[in-house]
């Protein structure tokens, strides 16, 4: 992935966000208005990284959510986004997956390997908020 004029491959300022993104975004905050939270916070959809489209299903786990992909996914928990989320908060979700499974092939469809978590201050520093 190509570097952005601030020296970045994933950045805040510099994000174009794609349809794959508010198709995300589209899908993320039905499912937080039409599930209980309590059913929302143990469970995770899978998006594919090419499209953000996703087969709809809550999983219990990224395990189980990767078991049953074909294709390159990223994993998204709800208890990450009690509030929802926007398609640019989408996007760079999507550019971060992206780049990870970029530089690391395998992990990203090994249902072994570890989630991609971002720390508060991270995603504070990528909205542009810090």
């Amino acid at each position: 992935m190509p570097k952005c004029e601030h020296g970045y491959s994933v950045c805040s300022r510099c994000v174009v966000v794609e349809p794959a993104a508010q198709r995300m975004a589209g899908v993320i905050n039905l499912f937080i208005l039409c599930q209980s939270w309590d059913v929302l916070i143990r469970g995770c959809l899978a998006f594919r990284l090419d499209d953000g489209t996703t087969d709809n299903t809550l999983y219990p786990n990224r395990r189980t959510a990767l078991s049953y992909q074909i294709r390159p996914c990223l994993v998204f928990h709800f208890r990450n986004c009690p509030g929802g989320v926007s398609a640019r908060d989408c996007q760079i979700f999507l550019n971060i997956h992206r780049e990870a499974f970029e530089n690391d092939r395998i992990a990203w469809v090994d249902p072994d390997s570890p989630d991609l978590i971002i720390s508060d201050y991270g995603a504070q520093k990528m909205r542009g908020k810090i």
